[in-house]
Parts: structure tokens; sequence; C-alpha cells
């Protein structure tokens, strides 16, 4: 009985509708059963100990698969385009998911992360576009770059308090995503973070952020309070809306950069601390700068990762 599969060993075998079975299987080798068309259901036994990239991808017909359930890592591509897949079972024992795991999962509707998984890879579920919600694994401080970029469905997803950091693009072209809080500890937003969140209406920038990324906010039409604080001291022409009104404070860094891009905006004189006997009132003054909106094709897909500036 044969105890590994290598590489490729069967690579684009569109007839193939079951993988061999062998007792003592441990290794399946990169892209051993990729782009095998024919495939429905795998049944991985528990004797497998190591999956390459890409084992499975491209496995359109695929509607099911189980892993060994003390497995601590998925590779890269392990199930990508698999556009058949409804549902996957991650084992309590995975540690991390690699890049593009899950990407193009189109029919995936449902996914639970394990509570002790430590690392998620770039795209990890880019393009799962049947997906309605998720929880972030509560172990986590990163959300990766693209990570769930085109899932069109997703409507909400609960971040833990630790996230320290969030890469480019993560929740972009999240059309469905409604609402969207993360820790006041965040310092930096980055580029094109929700770009093209058409129905994004509730958002609070955190309290500690110092940047805003190129594109991070476009398309974001539904979003109406644009007070930036006093910390906020780096965005870019496009990091908002075209044509919003910016609220930023007197004597800031936002303001300096409002100026600078010809922003409309309006300044407010920021909170500042009183004794009982102090009676003073913050007040508010207006400055408004009028500027031509950016001319940009709302439904030009191509141009929401276009960082240039």
């Amino acid at each position: 009985s044969f105890t590994s599969i290598g590489a490729k060993a069967f690579y684009q075998c569109a007839a193939l509708e079951e993988i061999p079975r062998a007792q003592k299987l441990r290794i399946i080798s990169a892209s051993a059963f990729a782009n095998c068309t024919s495939l429905k259901s795998v049944e991985l036994p528990d004797t497998v100990s190591s999956l390459g990239e890409s084992a499975f991808s491209g496995c359109r017909a695929l509607e099911s698969i189980k892993v060994p359930s003390q497995l601590m890592m998925l590779p890269n591509s392990f199930l990508s385009d698999c556009t058949a897949l409804t549902s996957f079972e991650i084992p309590e024992t995975m540690a991390m998911l690699g890049d593009s795991v899950f990407e193009n999962c189109i029919s995936l509707e449902s996914l639970e992360f394990p509570a002790r998984l430590g690392m998620l890879g770039d795209r990890v579920c880019y393009g799962c576009q049947s997906l309605t919600e998720l929880v972030y694994p509560p172990n986590l401080d990163t959300v990766p770059a693209y990570a769930f970029a085109n899932c069109t469905s997703l409507r909400s997803i609960t971040l833990p308090d630790g996230i320290t950091e969030i890469g480019e693009s993560a929740f972009a072209n999240c059309t469905a995503l409604t609402a969207l809080e993360l820790p006041d500890s965040l310092r930096i937003l980055p580029d094109a973070m929700v770009s093209n969140c058409v129905s994004l209406a509730e958002f609070h920038i955190p309290a500690n952020c110092v940047s805003i990324g190129s594109r991070c906010f476009f398309g974001c039409s539904h979003l109406t309070d644009w007070t930036l604080s006093e910390n906020i001291n780096t965005f870019y022409l496009d990091s908002f809306p075209s044509g919003v009104l910016l609220r930023v404070p007197e004597f800031s860094d936002a303001l300096l950069n409002a100026q600078k891009f010809e922003l409309n905006y309006e300044t407010y004189q920021a909170a500042v601390q009183t004794t009982p006997s102090d009676t003073t009132t913050p007040f508010v003054t207006t400055t408004t700068t009028q500027t031509t909106p950016i001319a940009v094709d709302p439904d030009d897909i191509s141009t929401q990762f276009d960082y240039t500036t």
C-alpha cells in the first residue's frame, strides 16, 4: 500500500471521480488532484499528515471534502476555485490557513474558524461570494490583505478587540456589508480597506487612527459622518468618497491635508480639558473650500485596486 501521492500525479484527470484508497497514505503532494473536474466528494484518511499546495485546486465539481481532524495546516490554494464547494469543516487543531485556501469558492456558504487558529494567509477567502457572516478568530491580531475582498454576500463580520493591523483591500467590494466595527487601538486604515462597500452605512474611525490609506473608503456613498480626530495626520486625495464634506480640527495636520488636496471641509475646535469652574463651551467654525469631485466611474471594477497617487 502506497504512502504518498506525488506532485501533479492526477493533475487534470477530468474523468477521475474518486481518489485512490490507501490505508497508510500520509502525503498528498502539490497539485496532486488539481483540476480533476469530476471529483464530487473526498474523504481523506486519518493517516494523512501533509498536504501540498493546490492539492485540490480547480476541482469545480467538488461539493464536499473531509480532512483529518489532527491536521494543523492547510497549504496555499488548497481548495481555490472549487466552485461547487458549499461547506468545509476546519479541524479544531488547525493553526494555519495559507494564502488563497478558499479563493473563489463561490458556493461556500459558511465557514467557522477554530479558536486556536494563529495565522491566516492573504486572499484566504477572496471571492467567496456566498459567505454571509463570519466570526474572526479571537487569537489573531491581523487581517491579511484581500482576505475577504469580493465576498459580495458578506453582511457582517465580527472582529476581536486585539486587531492591530489590517491588510490592503481586506474587505474591498463586499457590497452587502452594512457595518464594520474596528477596535480603537487600530492606528492605520490601509489602502482600499472597504473600497466599493456600497452598502456600508455604519463605521467609526478608530480613536487612535493616525493614517487613512488611498481609496480606503472609495465608493462608500452611504457613510455620512466624516469627522476626523486630531490624531489623523495622513490621508490622500482619494481616501474618501468623491465630494464628501470633511470635518477636521483647527490647526491640525488633517486640515493641512484637506487644504493641500482642495477638498470640501469645515473646521472644528478640538475638545479641551475643563475644570469645574470653567464653563467655556467649545465652538465650531466653518471654512468650506469647493472642489470639483474626482471623476471616477463607480462601475469600473478595474480601478478599485489602483493605488497610484
